[in-house]
């Protein structure tokens, strides 16, 4: 038998004696032929024994005659019982806090863990990528660089067999400079425009995936919050239905 079936059995038990002394005092089990007390209802020290055996499995004071024949007996004293229910329900509450707990740093955990894959994913590929940009652009600048060392090999040559000489020659050369010159200044202005829009990607998926991160986090920890208000509420609950009933 559990301790809350006994407790409603011995509560039981003590109403229905003390049912019992009201009408054997109030006359009410007077034998009405006889005029004599009918005490096969109700025995005092029977009752008074039964009190006892109630009170020490609750407790509770002890029930005793008065020498005028009267019957007293002072209240139940639950404080041991439900002092026992009270820590039986905090361990329960704590051991449900406990796992609740528990689950939400499993959770949180997971979401780091996914998280910091994710960043290193898009790290990964920032460097990846800005490494290929710098690179195209590197043998870029080295073919341009050759190309013009090349051009400045044949010119001389090449506008000679034209009969190309004096201003001139130099503003061939001059021009062949300057497109040289273009030709880097076009190759830096695509590798940074690259690695700017590689940067970018690498920004906006790092916010959005500690957005994504910090909202899972949030959701969790309101479940983790909203199931410890349930628990307390349930807690408070289960104990003010245990006093209201020994009330």
């Amino acid at each position: 038998m559990t301790k809350e079936e006994a407790l409603a059995a011995n509560y039981a038990a003590i109403r229905a004696n003390e049912n019992r002394v009201k009408s054997y005092n109030n006359g009410k089990l007077y034998n009405s032929n006889s005029g004599s007390s009918d005490r096969t209802a109700f025995d005092p020290q029977s009752y008074s024994y039964q009190k006892a055996q109630a009170a020490n499995s609750s407790g509770a004071s002890t029930y005793s005659d008065s020498g005028g024949g009267g019957s007293t007996y002072s209240a139940p004293d639950y404080t041991g019982l439900i002092n026992d229910l009270k820590g039986t329900l905090e361990n329960s509450l704590n051991q449900s806090i406990a796992a609740r707990q528990a689950a939400y740093d499993k959770s949180k955990q997971a979401y780091e863990a996914n998280r910091d894959a994710s960043l290193k994913s898009l790290l990964d590929a920032y460097n990846f990528g800005s490494g290929q940009v710098n690179d195209t652009a590197d043998r870029s600048l080295q073919e341009a660089y050759l190309t013009r060392m090349q051009n400045q090999r044949t010119l001389p040559q090449m506008l000679s067999a034209q009969g190309i000489t004096g201003g001139l020659s130099e503003t061939t050369n001059a021009n062949l400079l300057n497109s040289y010159g273009n030709n880097r200044n076009n190759i830096e202005v695509d590798r940074a425009d690259n690695l700017a829009s590689l940067l970018n990607t690498y920004q906006s998926g790092k916010a959005q995936t500690e957005q994504d991160f910090n909202t899972k986090l949030a959701e969790a920890y309101n479940v983790l919050q909203q199931g410890i208000a349930a628990d307390r509420a349930a807690y408070n609950n289960s104990l003010a239905s245990i006093m209201a009933y020994l009330g």
